[in-house]
């Protein structure tokens, strides 16, 4: 399996979940509770976004 550049569109979603997460690791008094309570998630999402991004064919 080759690996393909992801979209632009995957690449900004993935940017931003794992911006919100690291955001509310420093700055948890900018954000919600309920995305500082699940920052780790953010930022396994995000980069789950961008693997799916660069290993799936067409995205």
């Amino acid at each position: 399996m080759r690996p393909n550049a992801a979209t632009l569109l995957l690449f900004l979603v993935s940017l931003a979940l794992t911006g919100a997460g690291v955001l509310a690791q420093f700055r948890p008094d900018l954000l919600p509770p309920e995305i500082v309570a699940n920052r780790f998630w953010l930022v396994t999402g995000g980069w789950g976004v961008l693997a799916l991004g660069v290993l799936g064919k067409g995205l």
